[in-house]
């Protein structure tokens, strides 16, 4: 009986695709009872509400692990047999701006499989596979924040492909009204010169782990101030890293409380 009842429920949901009401009905669905129902668009779409939410996440985390703005996304192209949905269609369009195209046309449940042929076409054409390869652009050295003229701590590291985007929270002491923030390429700290460093605090009696590898400073690309109300302990500034493919950097330091914010824009190193 369940498994009647799903593929009468499917049949359903693909009309209402298409009309403002659909007929369910399923026969012998149970004690030799035949069901016979109807349902308004409306109707699915408040039933079906609860569904939407955690799809909306997933597209956000999405972007989010991508480095990606909706602003920076061209195409959204839908799949699957939920993607028919009209209200699910609207809610996905809502989350972009009007320029991105949100397209839920052709047979959606074979989206991924003729993407793959597609794929696959191309591949073969291919009479040197090893060729045929695309090298990626990536950040010729790493850049982040920089502490000191001897430390640096980075945001995003060397041969990170891009466009890459990366944000990190700064804590401020308590009192502070201004957030400095320099911004400067780096390079990593030569072992022998880390291993220096070990020893003498292994002669003052400090044992700590293995620390990850140490940065410096090489080059200040900007400097900002980001002017506050008084911080206080949980107060925190978010600073943004974004390099595009054309190697520009742009930085932005924002306080999410009061919404202050200040950006940073450093043109690609020649």
């Amino acid at each position: 009986p369940m498994r009647k009842l799903l593929q009468a429920v499917e049949v359903t949901k693909r009309t209402l695709s298409a009309a403002p009401t659909a007929p369910c009905a399923v026969e012998s669905l149970a004690g030799g009872m035949d069901y016979n129902g109807t349902i308004t668009r409306t109707r699915f779409d408040i039933l079906a509400n609860k569904a939407y939410a955690p799809l909306e996440a997933a597209i956000e985390q999405a972007l989010e692990a991508a480095g990606y703005s909706t602003e920076q996304i061209d195409q959204v192209l839908l799949c699957g047999g939920a993607a028919r949905v009209r209200k699910l269609q609207t809610r996905v369009a809502l989350m972009f701006p009007e320029s991105t195209q949100v397209r839920s046309e052709g047979e959606l449940d074979e989206v991924v499989a003729s993407g793959c042929a597609a794929q696959a076409s191309l591949l073969a054409q291919s009479a040197e596979p090893a060729q045929a390869a695309v090298s990626a652009q990536v950040l010729n050295a790493p850049v982040g924040l920089r502490v000191s003229s001897e430390r640096m701590e980075p945001v995003l590291l060397k041969n990170t492909p891009l466009p890459a985007k990366r944000t990190v929270k700064v804590v401020l002491p308590a009192g502070e009204t201004r957030a400095y923030i320099a911004v400067s390429e780096g390079e990593s700290v030569p072992k022998a010169e880390v291993d220096e460093d070990e020893d003498e605090d292994e002669e003052s009696g400090d044992e700590d782990d293995e620390e990850p590898p140490r940065y410096r400073p090489s080059r200040l690309l900007a400097e900002m101030i980001l002017e506050l109300d008084e911080a206080t302990d949980a107060t925190r500034v978010e600073v943004s890293f974004f390099v595009g493919t054309d190697g520009k950097l742009t930085v932005t330091a924002t306080e999410p409380v009061s919404g202050k914010t200040i950006t940073a824009e450093i043109p690609a190193s020649n």
